[in-house]
């Protein structure tokens, strides 16, 4: 594929991801969050990192929902100003957001959590393929963040609408392929 090709399955994906009503999208995260949470790795998870939703994408409050009311101990993604590297920290629903780059919601205050205590990783993305990888916004911050040592145990979870998914995206060295995707349809497992 073309380095442009990039750019414009971001354009096509993103459309087809705004055609979503907010109805039918909170159907499908209900869906997924139920497939999320029979996941073994998700039962067996002390911390659970996901993302807080932003514009258009899979809704995560039906899963912030369902993890904090079994207790398990949240996290979400972090960026300082002037920063392009996210870190965890810690989540309580109905807790103060403020805007973060791009308007991405995130936690006024924040309770830094060390890398290595996050399990597993709900992580959004614009699209994924068939073989675990994802493309995001195209600054590079969950790549970033997913290929930083202290989560080398971590299990990564794309979270993304069926209509997200593609037979295959053009992807670099740096990218970090997912552990599994779930969209409201199916449970996708990649290997190593």
């Amino acid at each position: 594929m073309d380095p442009g090709s990039k750019s414009q399955i971001r354009r096509r994906v993103l459309a087809l991801r705004r055609q979503i009503s907010r109805e039918v999208a909170l159907a499908h995260a209900r869906s997924a969050a139920s497939a999320v949470l029979e996941l073994p790795e998700v039962r067996s998870a002390a911390l659970v990192m996901l993302y807080l939703t932003y514009r258009s994408e899979m809704p995560t409050e039906p899963l912030v929902d369902a993890l904090a009311g079994r207790g398990v101990a949240l996290a979400v993604p972090y960026v300082a100003r002037g920063s392009r590297n996210l870190v965890p920290v810690e989540y309580t629903p109905g807790m103060p957001l403020e805007p973060g780059p791009y308007g991405v919601p995130q936690p006024a205050n924040q309770v830094s959590i060390p890398f290595e205590r996050v399990s597993l990783v709900v992580t959004p993305g614009v699209a994924f393929d068939m073989r675990g990888y994802r493309l995001g916004y195209g600054q590079g911050y969950y790549d970033r963040f997913l290929s930083s040592p202290g989560l080398a145990n971590a299990v990564t979870v794309g979270l993304a609408f069926e209509a997200q998914v593609v037979p295959a995206l053009p992807h670099e060295p740096h990218d970090v392929r997912v552990h599994v995707l779930v969209t409201e349809a199916r449970v996708v497992r990649f290997g190593a």
